[in-house]
């Protein structure tokens, strides 16, 4: 299978576990050595939309790793706010999420944060920034 094809059954299969489907313009991807071997592994951040039946969106942060050549899906993390961007630098996924504020409504959160995910195994870890 292609990267494409791999990334797009792993979206679907997920899509099809919790509900909705993908946004698929909000698809973001970066390429980068996620787990120390030299291969150019794959991170996408994505959206559903109808989650569970509703009318919001649910933004995932998925880990793919190079294996023989090939992508395979290593972990998905459920984002806690809507993400702006993402980046990947030495081996950390790097985000700005919008949350909700106190006076937010649903719609539209204002608050920017930063968020950073490292792959440990096969599992997404979300990290602070050392001071």
């Amino acid at each position: 299978m292609s990267d494409a094809e791999v990334i797009k059954a792993a979206i679907s299969a997920r899509a099809a576990q919790d509900g909705g489907s993908e946004y698929a313009d909000a698809r973001r991807s970066v390429e980068g050595d996620l787990n120390g071997d030299g291969a150019a592994d794959v991170v996408v951040l994505y959206s559903l939309e109808g989650v569970g039946g509703g009318n919001g969106s649910t933004g995932y942060l998925a880990a793919f790793l190079r294996t023989g050549g090939q992508l395979e899906l290593a972990d998905t993390a459920t984002l806690s706010g809507s993400a702006e961007s993402l980046k990947l630098k030495d081996g950390v996924a790097h985000l700005k999420l919008l949350s909700l504020g106190p006076d937010d409504s649903a719609c539209c959160p204002s608050v920017e944060e930063d968020a950073m995910y490292v792959l440990h195994g096969y599992k997404w870890l979300q990290v602070q920034a050392q001071p």
